[in-house]
C-alpha cells in the first residue's frame, strides 16, 4: 500500500460502505480556515469525492493534468509549501495543470477514502489516473514535484 494514499475512487468497499463510519467522519470534519487555504483564486478548494471526481473529469476532458494538494490546518510544513503552490499555480504551468487544494481537517471523508496520513502530499493525475504521490513537505520535495509536473508537460503527460 502507498503511504501517500491512494486514489479515493478507489477505496475499498469496508470504507464506502460502512455508513456508520463515513456519518461519524463527515460530523468531525472542521470548517476550513482562510489562513490555512490558499488565497489565490488559482486553487481550487475541494471537500468531497463528487468534487474530487468531477475536478479529474473537467482535467481529462481539457487535457490537462489535475494537481491536489492535501494539507491540515495548523501544520508548519504545509503552511511553509503554501506560498510555493501557490506561485506555480499562477505560472505559466496553469496553461497545463489545474491546481487543487484538500484541508484534510474539513474533507475528513475523502481524506479517508484516499488514504491520507501525512500531509502535505500531492496527487497528480493525467487522463484521469492518479499518475503520481509526492510528498512535499519540505521545500527540496516541493522542487522534486515541480521537476515532476514540467517533465509530465514535456513529455505531453506521460
Amino acid at each position: 500500500a502507498n503511504k501517500l494514499g491512494r486514489d479515493p475512487r478507489d477505496a475499498p468497499p469496508w470504507i464506502n460502505s460502512n455508513a456508520g463510519l463515513i456519518n461519524e467522519l463527515a460530523a468531525q470534519a472542521a470548517a476550513p480556515k482562510a489562513a490555512f487555504a490558499s488565497s489565490t483564486s488559482a486553487v481550487s478548494p475541494i471537500l468531497t469525492l463528487e468534487e474530487y471526481e468531477a475536478a479529474i473529469n473537467r482535467a481529462t476532458e481539457a487535457n490537462r493534468i489535475a494537481a491536489f494538494k492535501f494539507y491540515s490546518q495548523g501544520c508548519r510544513a504545509c503552511l511553509t509549501i503554501k506560498p510555493f503552490y501557490e506561485k506555480m499555480s499562477e505560472s505559466p504551468m496553469s496553461d497545463f495543470v489545474d491546481f487543487y487544494e484538500i484541508d484534510a481537517s474539513a474533507a475528513r471523508v475523502l481524506c479517508h477514502y484516499a488514504n491520507i496520513k501525512p500531509t502535505p502530499v500531492v496527487h497528480v493525475y493525467t487522463k484521469g489516473e492518479l499518475h503520481a504521490t509526492l510528498p512535499v513537505h519540505s521545500r527540496t520535495l516541493f522542487g522534486d514535484f515541480d521537476v515532476c509536473l514540467r517533465a509530465m508537460v514535456l513529455n505531453n503527460w506521460s
